[in-house]
């Protein structure tokens, strides 16, 4: 690199390289599926490998150019370079390899996410860390030349920092607009480099300091080990047979009881069948919460988004004027409505998740149906930017609100403006609507909110109290209560008197999204202060404060069940959240 000179051309149709840190071997592959070890000083190839069907995308090599490893999707293999034989094949749609210098260990990336480190001197491929935290696939991976460390970076857009010993996350990066392609790892663990879809290429501090704080737990035998396991999956079994027949309050027992065996309270199946049992009861006290990854496919700001009730599916809205759904136990965007022509301000889903209305600063409403992309109705009428819209429970009619203060009412089949509902002094910002279409509440710049009989257009009640823009308002499906948000605070109303029934303090600065569950028992709000709260609004206590957003959060959703949260925020990310509650049973 001294010089900047040319040394050689090494064949065509190159698809990746991997080189020896001296400078003398290079393992590079090709689109044909083969790769090639070549001898850097005398310009010529030593082996070809030849194992995969198509393009080998990904490659790496020891130190001595005595181990290499090839990956063509959905497979890797592990060479010997000497005598050009495959010693391990590793599968599970393999996406991206890395190895340290000695060949001893190797670290793979995989379609679903995951990340996995294999001891390769001792059997030829045991692996021994299924490393989780990537919503999406894990692109690419890097391993410190020891391999006590590695760096991961994935469809989701961060970077992921991981002890290989402990098998633990360290840290997770975040920052990248879009998923990330590459990544690299210094020798000593401290500094990586990331380069994504967004065009940025980005260098990261990792190593040094403390990750966290010390903790000390009881050291325990294997005995006590195997005990625990063992007393596990006999809660489990006892909890099915409770099941099989039908006693859900049994069941609940026993898998309260697993949740208390240590190092088990959050293991898959538990929650799964605790999930399950859930639906059959009345949520009572909140458990934890986690979060389940991050979402990435928007370039500006996620302004909107929308939860189907079972909480596999989401529609989003951002800046960059686009629509798009999403498969939330994957993480993938599975399409991308584009017709809009300014940003994207509120979206909404039908409970069936073939439809979405989407509202905009360009004036105007869109049906879409979600099977094809295709947008079924324009709907035009309001003369200033389009901000809230809600849908009634059957999907047949909408409620928009915008700026030019006026709340419109439609008919879906149709594309029809049914009736136009006046009375705020000022942009409105927020609408909802009862499942029935039968009344709405309104909020607006004006600090007020409104409460309507959508059939007759008859305001019923002004509601005050707000300092501020009310950015925000939910309402039950039974239509006693509302809650609304904009000023710092969450309020909760009766709607039937129009009285403030509680107000919730705790942001620290302004609310731009609220819901309610249906009991009108709990409620989730999301501000500018980039966190989202989880509320009891019976006693007024803020139980959970979800954090990992860098930026204002626009939007938050929540399925009718209180089990997932899914918030859009300024860092062009969203993030999906899991929460467990405890459940009385009758």
């Amino acid at each position: 690199m001294d010089s900047g000179r040319l040394l050689g051309t090494l064949d065509v149709g190159a698809m990746a390289a991997a080189i020896t840190p001296d400078g003398r071997f290079a393992l590079i592959g090709y689109q044909d599926g083969m790769a090639r070890l070549w001898d850097l000083s005398a310009n010529r190839w030593l082996t070809t490998l030849t194992g995969h069907a198509d393009n080998t995308s990904v490659v790496a090599l020891t130190s001595d150019a005595r181990l290499g490893v090839t990956c063509g999707p959905p497979n890797a293999d592990v060479w010997d370079l000497t005598t050009g034989r495959c010693l391990a094949t590793l599968t599970g749609d393999v996406k991206s390899v890395a190895i340290t210098s000695n060949g001893g260990q190797l670290l793979s990336g995989h379609e679903n996410g995951e990340v996995k480190l294999w001891d390769q001197s001792a059997s030829m491929g045991r692996c021994l860390q299924n490393l989780s935290g990537h919503v999406g696939s894990a692109h690419t991976v890097a391993i410190t030349p020891d391999g006590r460390y590695g760096v991961s970076g994935g469809r989701d857009g961060t970077v992921r920092w991981w002890d290989l010993t402990g098998g633990r996350c360290l840290r997770t990066l975040t920052g990248h607009a879009d998923a990330i392609v590459s990544v690299a790892v210094s020798a000593d663990g401290r500094h990586a480099v990331s380069g994504g879809w967004d065009k940025t290429v980005r260098t990261w501090t990792i190593g040094g300091g403390a990750v966290a704080p010390w903790c000390y737990s009881r050291p325990s035998t294997a005995t006590d080990l195997t005990d625990r396991a063992a007393e596990f999956r006999k809660r489990l079994a006892q909890a099915r047979r409770s099941l099989d027949r039908d006693d859900l309050a049994a069941a609940a027992a026993e898998l309260r009881a697993a949740r208390t065996v240590p190092g088990f309270a959050r293991d898959a199946t538990l929650l799964a069948m605790w999930r399950h049992v859930g639906h059959g009861g009345r949520r009572a006290g909140f458990l934890d919460a986690r979060e389940r990854g991050a979402l990435t496919g928007h370039v500006r700001p996620v302004v909107s988004v929308a939860i189907t009730p079972d909480g596999r599916h989401a529609v989003s809205g951002g800046g960059d004027k686009s629509v798009r759904w999403w498969d939330l136990d994957t993480g993938t965007c599975l399409r991308t409505l584009s017709a809009h022509t300014e940003p994207v301000v509120c979206v909404k889903v039908t409970d069936d998740g073939r439809h979405a209305l989407s509202s905009s600063n360009d004036t105007s409403l869109r049906w879409w149906d979600l099977d094809s992309g295709r947008c079924l109705l324009t709907l035009t009428g309001h003369t200033d930017g389009v901000s809230l819209v809600a849908l009634t429970q059957d999907g047949r009619h909408a409620l928009s609100g915008g700026k030019d203060m006026t709340v419109r009412w439609w008919d879906l089949d149709t594309g029809q403006c049914l009736r136009v509902l006046t009375g705020h002094t000022d942009g409105v910002w927020s609408v909802a609507v009862t499942p029935d279409g039968r009344h709405a509440v309104s909020g607006g710049f004006d600090r007020t909110m409104r409460w309507w009989d959508v059939s007759s257009g008859r305001c019923r009640g002004v509601f005050t109290g707000h300092t501020d823009t009310v950015l925000s308002v939910a309402i039950t499906p039974d239509g006693r209560q509302a809650v609304s948000g904009g000023d710092g605070t969450v309020r909760l109303w009766d709607l039937e008197t129009g009285q403030c029934v509680r107000s919730l303090t705790g942001h620290t600065d302004t609310i731009m999204s609220v819901t309610i569950t249906p009991d009108g028992r709990h409620a989730v709000s999301s501000s500018m202060d980039a966190t989202v709260r989880l509320w009891d609004l019976e006693a007024g206590t803020c139980l959970r404060v979800l954090t990992g957003h860098s930026a204002r959060i626009w939007s938050v959703a929540m399925t009718p069940g209180a089990s997932r949260v899914l918030s859009g925020s300024s860092d062009t990310t969203m993030r999906l959240w899991d929460l467990d509650w405890d459940y009385e049973f009758s």
